[in-house]
């Protein structure tokens, strides 16, 4: 085995660089394969007719498969082989690179096999009787499934070139490569007059020609990444467990719009292949766009006592059963959102007890808030059109009698508000990280169980562990974070890590809070790593051993998170 040390800004960069310029690259190519989408559809309606748009729609489920496939190899093997190529072995990074392209020949003859038998029948039922749509269908799909080895290994380049940090190549090609396509697009469909054929070879012949740059620029680099004669099918199953997470979500999305479609075929009224057609530009011209809502308006309430938790979790479930906010509605109590703005007033005590509701009440009035805040926000064209859904949440709120609205033109004056404008506003922000300030020594242990939407329980749940905080000397710090049948309990257990004591109590408080849930049957998730072992004993024994059979079936190799969760 050949090891080396590599070069690359993986490894020596400076850290926020190579965030930027990771990110960058993916930026520029999902905005412009983003207006290629949008400009072939042009140029289908236009140049084509509306059929060919509907017949090209009308396949985007199996289009998506397709991507689905290409991903799973090619991201099952860049998962494999930047590992390998940091670790500065060669030999194993050409292995698992030429597997890779074994793989993708084999998937590509299976892909054809299904299509050429079997598949292909299913078009014509799909078109709804209209031969024309489906004659179009069928000719896109066989241009698309016959040269698919093309996209499949210009995927597995594309991929090897980012792990070996040629994200700058990468970029140019993967660019060229929609710039191409759309000028082929144009000269296959407007001048030559190919019809949809023209749309898929457009696509064939941009990416070979992007395929053969790359395969030259490799030639002229001898040290470069390149293949061998050998199969390597032992890589395969790795790839494939490395590459099912990302190409699942594309079999979803292929699946969610077969849904669509059928659904569409069934039930549509007036012309199917219209409407199919709509579909089909909707959805490529709202993907792109995928823009920032007009106007976004937070809304706020806050109710005075710890109790009123139960009532508030009631009101929270109806108001999202009627589908009105788009966002999850938050109740936060005080000293979670406080304890951002503020240091413990006895932080350079020895001892440092908790506070007293006499002190809590004493910081709810001077930040303008009571024991509990709920929070969420509604989207809109205009805050205008947002006014009615305004009106309707403060009427359903305020009908409790305890709860008090603050305008958004208040809470904006308000730091401590700001970090749930800002989640609700897509903006990323750092605002609650205050709240490690809390106590000195930075310590902070999150519990996240979930519960039901049970006002009853919900309040149980909070008076107990709210118990157990003060019977350890440590503040209840919560959040609810609220959908219509489930709510994620964030509790923060802020502590003095620098103080053996302290960190004693946190732990315990840790424990008898995760006890109190597991109690009523509800585990938690997204447990901190040193907690993982501890919670993965209290599942029963038969869990335990389907989860390390599992891990043992897909990382046979002890990869993946060695020691971690408790899975040995």
């Amino acid at each position: 085995m050949t090891r080396h040390t590599e070069n690359t800004m993986f490894l020596t960069g400076w850290l926020p660089g190579v965030f930027i310029k990771t990110a960058a690259p993916i930026v520029i190519i999902t905005t412009v394969s983003g207006l290629f989408a949008v400009v072939d559809a042009y140029f289908l309606g236009v140049y084509v007719g509306a059929d060919a748009l509907s017949a090209v729609s009308l396949i985007f489920p199996a289009l998506m498969l397709l991507v689905a496939l290409q991903t799973l190899v090619s991201n099952g093997m860049a998962s494999i082989l930047a590992r390998r190529l940091g670790a500065g072995d060669r030999d194993g990074a050409k292995s698992v690179f030429t597997g890779a392209h074994t793989l993708a020949i084999a998937v590509v003859v299976v892909v054809n096999v299904v299509y050429w038998l079997a598949a292909r029948q299913f078009i014509a039922v799909a078109a709804a009787g209209n031969a024309d749509v489906a004659r179009s269908a069928e000719a896109f799909m066989g241009v698309m499934i016959a040269f698919a080895p093309i996209s499949f290994f210009l995927s597995i380049h594309l991929d090897g070139l980012r792990c070996e940090g040629r994200l700058g190549f990468m970029t140019l090609v993967t660019l060229a490569s929609t710039l191409l396509n759309i000028l082929a697009n144009w000269l296959l469909m407007a001048v030559a007059h190919w019809g949809v054929v023209g749309s898929a070879g457009g696509s064939i012949l941009a990416q070979f020609i992007c395929l053969m740059i790359v395969v030259i620029y490799r030639l002229r680099r001898p040290n470069g990444l390149w293949v061998d004669m050998g199969l390597h099918i032992r890589e395969w199953r790795g790839i494939f467990a490395f590459g099912a997470p990302m190409s699942l979500g594309f079999i979803g999305i292929s699946l969610s719009s077969a849904a669509i479609l059928f659904n569409v075929s069934i039930w549509h009224q007036g012309d199917y292949v219209a409407t199919v057609g709509a579909y089909g530009i909707v959805t490529r011209v709202g993907i792109w766009l995928n823009q920032r809502p007009s106007a976004i308006r937070p809304f706020f309430f806050t109710f005075p006592d710890d109790d009123d938790l139960q009532e508030i979790i009631e009101l929270i479930r109806a108001m999202k059963k009627k589908t009105l906010v788009p966002t999850l509605i938050r109740a936060t109590n005080d000293l979670y959102l406080l304890s951002s703005q503020e240091r413990h007033p006895r932080s350079g005590a020895p001892t440092v007890a908790p506070l007293s509701l006499a002190e809590r009440r004493d910081l709810q009035r001077r930040y303008g808030v009571g024991s509990w805040t709920v929070s969420g926000a509604l989207y809109g064209g205009s805050d205008e059109a947002l006014k009615p859904g305004i009106d309707m949440l403060r009427a359903h709120f305020e009908a409790s009698g305890k709860a008090r609205y603050i305008p958004f033109e208040d809470a904006q004056a308000m730091p401590h508000l700001h970090a749930a404008i800002n989640t609700n506003s897509g903006r990323p922000a750092d605002g609650e990280l205050g709240m490690l300030k809390w106590r000195p020594g930075g310590g902070a242990i999150w519990l996240t169980p979930g519960a039901p939407m049970d006002g009853l329980m919900v309040n149980a749940f909070q008076a107990q562990c709210r118990k157990i905080a003060l019977d350890n000397g440590l503040d209840y710090m919560a959040s609810f974070v609220c959908g219509p049948r489930f709510a994620r309990s964030v509790h923060a257990i802020i502590y003095d890590r620098d103080k053996a004591e302290e960190a004693a109590r946190a732990d315990r408080c840790y424990r008898a809070m995760c006890e109190a849930f597991r109690e009523r049957g509800i585990f938690v998730g997204r447990a901190p790593t040193q907690y993982q072992a501890f919670h993965q004993g209290q599942r029963t024994p038969q869990v335990v051993n389907a989860c390390a059979a599992i891990k043992q079936a897909l990382d046979p190799n002890g990869i993946i998170a060695p020691g971690r969760y408790g899975i040995e």
